[in-house]
């Protein structure tokens, strides 16, 4: 019996893809500064693929959250209700805390 191949998501191939793209505009961008002795490359090249990989990176951990959240549900016989509930007070928690500010 033959086992199938788990066919990678889309998610993941498209973080894995402009994480690629990244490290290779970063290392394009570093030998076009070598050979041409200027830094313009960071201002044009650099900053358009940081945004693109900074957006893939965050819909990526996102949907990993969420799926987490249904597997929690699913373990602990969690309504959605009480997830919710769940996931907000663990927000507010992380929203009251301040730093660097006068008490």
């Amino acid at each position: 019996m033959a086992k199938k191949k788990k066919k990678m998501e889309f998610s993941k191939m498209a973080f894995i893809c402009t994480t690629v793209l990244f490290g290779s505009v970063i290392a394009g961008s570093f030998a076009l500064m070598w050979y041409t002795q200027t830094t313009d490359a960071l201002s044009y090249l650099i900053t358009a693929t940081a945004g693109l990989t900074t957006t893939a990176t965050g819909f990526y951990y996102h949907k990993a959250k969420m799926e987490n959240l249904l597997k929690i549900r699913k373990d602990y016989n969690l309504s959605f209700k009480e997830l919710q509930n769940l996931t907000n007070s663990t927000e507010e928690t992380c929203e009251d805390t301040t730093y660097g500010e006068d008490m």
